[in-house]
């Protein structure tokens, strides 16, 4: 089985098409566990309306606590032995589960699978996506966060962190996901088999734009910094002097640390505005 997981807040003008996406899957293993995160507007009325009598779908209501806790929420009841991440305000392509899993299907030794993406609202177009390279990653992400992944690793690395309130969540899991994963394990099929929608009011868009995605960024490697240590030891033994530990951990990330790990120009560059253009 696999289960969808759907964190929506305020989602009411737009669930409707992502649970209908769910409902036109050609693979037909799958059960979707919506979190209503302390909505303030019609949305929970909206889901109950549209699943009512399918037992495949299971509404969890809960006060406002962040797409992070929110994911985490659905997983934890979740039953299914892979997992698909889908936003609220996007939509699958009716063969997106039953092609991602046939790739696990044919290797078994698969850890994720991502697609490209076709855009929709304020921006139309592909959005394609780079190969996945691990290295890569840490500077800038190439998987977007509805993507196939077995549920006993995100047991294994705990969740999403529920530290990165204003976004960057998905990059920062899937660093953790994904370390120690060899690039074959990870297979992007060339393919838009889900529907990313573009809103310039959105909260990644709206995170870019302020002081707030230079904290996650900090946060980021907060979270992950003996995986940044292990790739980029040469920016650890220059600092050395200036007391890593005690700087990283007892206090918080240092800003001008952070700048020489990840190109913050090509962070923006190559993943909040690959929302409008291909990277």
């Amino acid at each position: 089985m696999i289960s969808i997981i759907m964190p929506a807040f305020n989602a009411a003008g737009y669930i409707n098409e992502a649970l209908d996406s769910v409902l036109r899957q050609t693979y037909s293993n799958w059960e979707c566990i919506i979190v209503n995160d302390g909505s303030t507007d019609d949305t929970g009325k909206i889901v109950e309306s549209l699943i009512r009598g399918d037992c495949r779908f299971n509404l969890i209501n809960t006060v406002n606590s962040g797409v992070s806790s929110a994911r985490n929420t659905a997983v934890a009841n979740a039953r299914g032995t892979y997992l698909f991440p889908l936003d609220a305000d996007n939509k699958m392509h009716p063969e997106c589960l039953e092609k991602c899993m046939a790739r696990f299907e044919k290797n078994d030794n698969l850890k994720l699978v991502y697609t490209d993406a076709e855009l929709f609202g304020e921006e139309t177009g592909r959005w394609g996506l780079p190969p996945f390279d691990y290295k890569t990653m840490l500077h800038h992400n190439m998987v977007d966060n509805s993507c196939l992944f077995l549920k006993s690793d995100f047991d294994r690395v705990g969740g999403y962190r529920r530290n990165m309130v204003y976004g960057l969540e998905d990059w920062d899991f899937f660093i953790a996901l994904l370390h120690g994963v060899s690039n074959s394990q990870v297979v992007k099929i060339d393919e838009p088999l889900y529907f990313y929608r573009v809103n310039n009011k959105g909260r990644r868009l709206t995170v870019a734009a302020g002081s707030r995605q230079s904290e996650m960024m900090d946060l980021m490697v907060y979270n992950n910094f003996q995986i940044y240590r292990e790739y980029f030891p040469d920016i650890f033994t220059r600092i050395h002097a200036y007391d890593f530990q005690k700087t990283m951990l007892a206090k918080k990330p240092v800003k001008w640390l952070v700048r020489r790990m990840i190109a913050a120009s090509a962070f923006k560059n190559r993943s909040i505005s690959k929302k409008t253009r291909n990277s």
